[in-house]
C-alpha cells in the first residue's frame, strides 16, 4: 500500500506472501495466520521456533514471515532490520525469486515512512531488473503501481492511467483479480485528484469494488476501497454520502497496518465534519488522528536509529578488519624482505663474474637488435600511416555522402512538408492571407536551404544564433491557423557544442515533420529541459496517435527508426508514448 496524497485516498499496492515451499512443518501454521490477519499468533508461534537448527535457507524464510508479521502490527522498526537479515540470506542461497519477495516487502514498509524515498528508487531498480529478466507479474504489478503513483505526483495523470491500467492487463492475463482491483481504484483516484472528474472517478471505484464482490477474501481491501468513495462523494459535497462510506470503512475490522490506515480515516473524517459545519466531531477525529501520528513518528525514529546503530557497527568492523589486514600485510614484508636478502646475496655472489665478462657482447647484440627493432617501427608505422589515411579517406567520403544525405532529407524535406501543408490549406479554400505570406517564406527557406547545401554550409541559423533560436524560428515558420507548434525550454542559457546542436535540431525537426505528415494534428509541443548534464526532449501532438504494438521497423523510410539511430549515436535514449486517437509523444532524453 503506497499512501500517496496523504490524508486523503489510498494509492493501492497489494503486498504478496513468500512465494518458498516451506521446509519447516510449523510455517504452514504460520503462513495461515497471517492469511487470516492474525499476525500477533504468527509471531508467538516463531517465537517457539529453535533457528539455531534451522538450514540457512530455513532462517531466511522464518525472518521474512517474522518480519511481515511485525509489520502488520506496526514494528516497522524490527521488520525493516528482520527484511534486510532474511534478503541477506536469500542471496546467499541463490534464491532470485525470494529476493524479490524481500525487496516488496522493504517497500511496503517504506512507503509508511517519511524520508525513505532514496531507499525506495534502489529498490525499485532491482525490481526493474528482475521483471526484465524474469518476466515476473508481482514485481511488474509493483513496479507499474510506483512508476503510475510518480506520475501522479507529478501531475501527469494520462500517464498516471496508462501504468495503473497495465496492471489489469496483468491480472486478465494472470487471472487475478487482486491486481484489477488495485488498477481501478487508483485510475479512479486520478480522476479525482487531477483531471477532477469525479463521475469517472465513481465509476472506476464502483467497478474495483464490483469485482471485489465477486471474491470477497480482503476485508482490509474493501476497507481501502470505501474510503476511496467516501472521498469522491466528499469532493462532489455529498456529504451524506461521505459519511456513510466512512463510517463502513472505519467499521470494517484490520488486523494489518492498523495505525497508518485508521491515522488517514480519522483525517479524512475530521476534514468531513469541518465541512459539514460539525467542529466538535472534527475536532474529536483530528486528536484521534494525532494521538496515532505521534505513535507512527515514533516508529519512523526507530527505523532511523537503527539505521545509524548498524552504520556503526558496519564501520567498527571495516576498521577492525583494516587492522587486522594491516599486521598480516606487515608480517609478509617482513617474511619477504628477509627471504629477498638471503636470495639477492646469492645470486648476486653467482653472477657477478659472469655479467662482466659478457658485459661487451652482450652490448655488441644489443645494439643489433636495437637497430632491427627501429627499422622494424619505421616499417610498421609507415604501414599503419598508410592504412590510416586510406580508411580516413573513405571514412570521410561516406560521413559526407551520409551528411547530403540526411541533409536533403531533414532540412529541406521539413521545408517542403510545411510547404504543402499550407497550399492544401489554400487549395481547399481554408487559406489567408498568414498562409499565403508562410508558403512565400517557406519557398524562399527552401530556396536557400539548397543553396546552403550546394555550399556546403549546412549550420544555418544553428552556427549563427544556436539550438533554441532555430527550432523557435522552425515552429513560427511551420504555424498556420490550422495547426500551432508551441516551444518550451528550461535550463538552455549556454549553448551546447555546434556540431551536437546541429544533430539535435536535425532530430526535432524531422519529428515535427513526421507530426505534419501523419497525426492529423492541430498542436505540437516542443519543451527542451537542460537538467543534471542531461537533456530531455519531449515532441508531443494532439494527433491520431497509433496503437501501441506498432514497431519501429514498420516505418518506412527515414522516420523513427532512423531517428533513433540517430539518438543512439549520440548516446541517447529515445521512448515513445502513443495510443490510437490519443495523440502522440516521443521522449528523447541525451547526455551532455
Amino acid at each position: 500500500m503506497i499512501l500517496n496524497y496523504r490524508l486523503f485516498f489510498f494509492i493501492l499496492c497489494i503486498g504478496f506472501c513468500l512465494s518458498v515451499n516451506a521446509q519447516h512443518q510449523n510455517f504452514e501454521e504460520i503462513v495461515a495466520f497471517i492469511d487470516d490477519e492474525e499476525p500477533y499468533k504468527a509471531i508467538q508461534k516463531l517465537e517457539d521456533i529453535n533457528i539455531d537448527h534451522l538450514s540457512s535457507y530455513d532462517k531466511a524464510t522464518y525472518y521474512y514471515y517474522l518480519a511481515e508479521a511485525e509489520s502488520n502490527v506496526g514494528k516497522f522498526d524490527e521488520a525493516f532490520s528482520h527484511t534486510l537479515i532474511s534478503k541477506k540470506l536469500f542471496t546467499q542461497e541463490d534464491a532470485p525469486s525470494d529476493v524479490l519477495d524481500c525487496n516488496l516487502l522493504l517497500i511496503s514498509i517504506l512507503d509508511v515512512q517519511d524520508g525513505y524515498d532514496f531507499k525506495a528508487k534502489n529498490l525499485e531498480e532491482e525490481l526493474r531488473t528482475y521483471v526484465n529478466q524474469q518476466k515476473d507479474p508481482k514485481a511488474a504489478f509493483t513496479l507499474n503501481t510506483r512508476i503510475g503513483s510518480r506520475y501522479l505526483d507529478n501531475d501527469l495523470p494520462q500517464k498516471a492511467i496508462l501504468f495503473f491500467l497495465k496492471n489489469d492487463s496483468i491480472g486478465k492475463t494472470h487471472k487475478n483479480k487482486r491486481f484489477s482491483i488495485s488498477a481501478y481504484a487508483n485510475v479512479s483516484t486520478v480522476y479525482s485528484l487531477l483531471k477532477k472528474d469525479f463521475d469517472s472517478a465513481l465509476f472506476y471505484n464502483k467497478k474495483a469494488i464490483k469485482i471485489y464482490n465477486e471474491n470477497p477474501n480482503d476485508t482490509k481491501l474493501l476497507s481501502y476501497l470505501y474510503n476511496n468513495q467516501a472521498r469522491i462523494h466528499q469532493s462532489k459535497q455529498n456529504y451524506k454520502d461521505a459519511l456513510a462510506y466512512y463510517q463502513k470503512a472505519d467499521s470494517i475490522e484490520i488486523k494489518g497496518n492498523i495505525g497508518a490506515t485508521k491515522r488517514i480515516y480519522y483525517a479524512n473524517l475530521s476534514s468531513l465534519y469541518e465541512s459539514m459545519g460539525d467542529y466538535k466531531n472534527a475536532y474529536n477525529y483530528l486528536k484521534k488522528e494525532k494521538i496515532i501520528n505521534d505513535s507512527i513518528e515514533q516508529s519512523e525514529q526507530n527505523i532511523a536509529l537503527s539505521d545509524i546503530q548498524t552504520k556503526y557497527e558496519t564501520e567498527k568492523k571495516e576498521k577492525e578488519n583494516i587492522l587486522l589486514k594491516t599486521d598480516l600485510k606487515k608480517k609478509k614484508q617482513t617474511q619477504f624482505i628477509l627471504w629477498l636478502g638471503i636470495i639477492s646475496s646469492i645470486i648476486i655472489g653467482t653472477t657477478i663474474s659472469l655479467l662482466i665478462a659478457k658485459n661487451a657482447k652482450k652490448k655488441r647484440l644489443l645494439n643489433k637488435q636495437e637497430q632491427k627493432i627501429k627499422i622494424q617501427e619505421i616499417e610498421q608505422g609507415l604501414k599503419e600511416q598508410e592504412l590510416n589515411s586510406i580508411d580516413a579517406l573513405i571514412a570521410g567520403q561516406e560521413k559526407e555522402r551520409q551528411r547530403l544525405a540526411e541533409n536533403l532529407h531533414d532540412n529541406l524535406g521539413a521545408t517542403l512538408a510545411a510547404l504543402k501543408l499550407n497550399i492544401q490549406h489554400i487549395k481547399t479554400g481554408e487559406s489567408n492571407s498568414k498562409s499565403i505570406k508562410n508558403s512565400i517564406e517557406l519557398i524562399n527557406d527552401a530556396y536557400d536551404k539548397v543553396r546552403t547545401i550546394a555550399h556546403e554550409k549546412s549550420t544555418g541559423v544553428i552556427a549563427k544564433n544556436g539550438l533554441l533560436p532555430a527550432i523557435k524560428d522552425m515552429a513560427k515558420r511551420i504555424s498556420t491557423n490550422n495547426f500551432t507548434v508551441i516551444v518550451e525550454d528550461y535550463g538552455l542559457e549556454n549553448r551546447l557544442e555546434n556540431t551536437l546542436e546541429i544533430r539535435i535540431f536535425r532530430i526535432t525537426q524531422e519529428l515535427v515533420t513526421n507530426i505534419i505528415k501523419h497525426a492529423n494534428a492541430t498542436e505540437a509541443t516542443v519543451s527542451l529541459t537542460n537538467h543534471n548534464s542531461t537533456l530531455n526532449i519531449i515532441v508531443e501532438d494532439n494527433g491520431k496517435g497509433f496503437d501501441e504494438k506498432f514497431t519501429y521497423s514498420q516505418n518506412k523510410g527515414m522516420g523513427l527508426s532512423s531517428i533513433e539511430k540517430r539518438v543512439e549515436n549520440i548516446g541517447g535514449t529515445l521512448e515513445v508514448d502513443s495510443f490510437p486517437n490519443k495523440g502522440t509523444s516521443i521522449i528523447i532524453n541525451l547526455p551532455l
